[in-house]
């Protein structure tokens, strides 16, 4: 009995792992959160020729393709991956671009990541001092003058903890003032940050 239970477990795992594998295996293109499929997402095939690796690529685009509703794609080159490097980009609207670097057959599931926005203010309530400074977030937005109501949106990879750095300096002063503050960025969706200076 016991022996049948270790080869039905065994069994089940074999199973998920071959599942994972196969999936990898597919010309696929989805969102890295959701795993849902991704329309119309524009695919590139690309040929590195060059046999010299310190002459630098030679890449070469081959052929552009498109995902259908399902979020497949196929290349209609051939492709012989013994005799050149292969790789794919990939681009879709409100996502990042993605690129396999060379990998191309070996894994033909691409997963991209979803653009979040943070919609970001600072105000400065005063205006005796000269404030100058940036924020960095996925983008560097900067930013001075006496009196400064300002607004950015800046793109950050949705499904992680996004970062916002403040730095501001006073009438030159030659130490920074420093905020660091961690949000979560939304899968296509905005968050409203302030920041007031003094």
């Amino acid at each position: 009995m016991k022996n049948i239970k270790y080869a039905l477990l065994l069994l089940c795992l074999s199973f998920f792992v071959s599942c994972e594998e196969d999936l990898q295996n597919q010309q696929l293109v989805i969102d890295s959160i959701t795993k849902e499929p991704i329309a119309n997402a524009k695919i590139q095939l690309t040929v590195d020729e060059s046999d010299d690796i310190w002459a630098g690529s030679s890449r070469r685009l081959l052929e552009t393709v498109y995902t259908d509703e399902q979020g497949r794609y196929k290349f209609e080159s051939s492709i012989n991956d013994r005799e050149y490097y292969h790789e794919i980009f990939v681009f879709a609207d409100t996502y990042f671009e993605f690129s396999n670097g060379q990998a191309y057959p070996h894994n033909k599931l691409v997963e991209l990541d979803p653009e979040g926005y943070i919609k970001i203010r600072v105000h400065k309530l005063d205006t005796v001092d000269y404030v100058s400074g940036y924020v960095l977030g996925g983008n560097t937005h900067s930013f001075e003058g006496y009196k400064i109501d300002t607004t950015f949106i800046d793109t950050q990879r949705a499904g992680n903890r996004g970062s916002i750095v403040c730095w501001l300096r006073r009438n030159g002063e030659s130490q920074p003032y420093i905020d660091e503050n961690n949000l979560f960025i939304p899968r296509h969706d905005t968050t409203f940050y302030e920041e007031i200076t003094f």
